[in-house]
């Protein structure tokens, strides 16, 4: 399964789970290393991220020529 790496943000960069049983991953493209918890804690920094986009799209939008 390709993934993008979460500390450089390459969609193209191979991602490598380390098969030692210490659960990190390995990015080929910017050689960081992060583990199961740093994925975890980016998910959630995403999901406050979702609903403040879902509350801005939500939000009326004035018209151009109103601004004018």
């Amino acid at each position: 399964m390709q993934v993008t790496c979460i500390k450089c943000w390459d969609a193209d960069a191979l991602v490598k789970l380390h098969l030692d049983g210490s659960q990190v991953f390995e990015c080929e493209g910017c050689d960081e290393k992060f583990e199961c918890a740093d994925v975890r804690g980016m998910i959630e920094v995403a999901k406050k991220w979702a609903a403040v986009l879902k509350w801005v799209e939500a939000a009326p939008v004035e018209e151009e020529a109103a601004l004018s």
